[in-house]
């Protein structure tokens, strides 16, 4: 009876110490880690911001290669969310994506096995000399008595060094992503203002496409000049349909402007202000095909909706004024959507 007694004043004492511990420890767990990737922000953004990516650069894909995961809602959005079970290193549980701004991006991580916890997680992302300062977060809370054990787990020391080899491994898939070529191509992501066009639009074969062209530039410049409007920039084609089959084209010959100027015998049309995928191409005009092949793979790659016009050419280069084809740059730009 002795020996009960004495293993329940024990228990007693230890209880009481793990209480006076949980009334001194921090309930509050943070850790942190930075690295900065030479890749602008988009492109690390949208890498972090979609967890069909988690195979490239999550950190705990090696404790566990036969990992089952699963995806639900739409990837990329807040509401999305990513399941996965494996081995007693890397457990079970879900993450939830609950913001998305520019800059940022946080999930809400719940562990299921092999104990249950929550935590918030978040990827800030600002622009750093030649890319980006990226810092991955984890915030907890342990509840009374618990947090007592936070003075025996160092969440820094256990999680640190995953982070550090996470963010190294996005680094190089970043990079790698930034620096990607499409057939030979560079393409950019950009954000543009509206801008506006003078022409009018046309179905045109193929083949005349330069002699159009040359034609329409030369009859909307006069009507420009009697309008007294200045042109902001260079002249360009718009096309909203380009058929190989048929051999046709519903193209526009225009000529940019800074406002929705109205100009006899023409239209002016809008192109909203938004998202642009840009190639700049070298060369002979009827040879630029490939490069609107890389604009298309990148659009299939990533997902995104092509808009109206479907591609814009800007030709900034004079023909008249160089004759070499090989230095002639056209522009080419066109209107997509997430």
């Amino acid at each position: 009876m002795k020996a009960l007694k004495y293993i329940g004043l024990l228990l007693l004492t230890l209880l009481a110490l793990f209480l006076i511990l949980g009334l001194v420890s921090p309930k509050k767990t943070h850790v942190e880690r930075t690295a900065t990737i030479q890749a602008p922000v988009q492109t690390v953004q949208d890498i972090v911001s979609k967890f069909s990516t988690q195979k490239d650069w999550n950190p705990w894909q090696e404790y566990d290669p036969n990992m089952q995961t699963t995806m639900e809602g739409t990837d990329g959005t807040v509401g999305s969310k990513y399941s996965w079970s494996g081995n007693k290193d890397v457990g079970s549980g879900y993450q939830t994506i609950t913001r998305i701004e520019p800059g940022y991006v946080e999930t809400e991580l719940v562990f299921t096995e092999p104990w249950e916890a929550k935590a918030l997680t978040g990827m800030k992302l600002s622009p750093a000399e030649g890319g980006t300062q990226a810092t991955w977060s984890f915030d907890s809370e342990s509840p009374f008595p618990w947090n007592a054990l936070n003075l025996f787990m160092n969440m820094d020391k256990m999680l640190g060094p995953d982070f550090e080899k996470g963010l190294s491994k996005l680094k190089a898939h970043a990079e790698l992503t930034a620096n990607k070529k499409y057939r030979g191509y560079t393409v950019q992501e950009i954000n543009e203002e509206s801008k506006f066009y003078v022409g009018n639009r046309k179905t045109v074969p193929i083949p005349d496409i330069t002699p159009y062209l040359g034609d329409q530039f030369g009859k909307v410049g006069i009507a420009l000049a009697k309008a007294k409007l200045e042109m902001d920039g260079a002249p360009a084609g718009l096309y909203y349909t380009f058929d190989e089959k048929t051999g046709m084209t519903d193209m526009v010959a225009g000529m940019p402007v800074k406002s929705n100027a109205q100009v006899p015998g023409f239209t002016t049309i809008e192109i909203p202000a938004g998202m642009r995928l840009v190639v700049d191409y070298y060369g002979a005009y009827e040879k630029a095909g490939e490069a609107h092949y890389a604009i298309d793979d990148y659009i299939k790659e990533k997902g995104l909706k092509s808009l109206a016009p479907a591609a814009i050419e800007i030709y900034i280069t004079d023909p008249i004024m160089e004759k070499d084809t090989a230095k002639w740059l056209t522009r080419i730009v066109y209107p997509v959507a997430k």
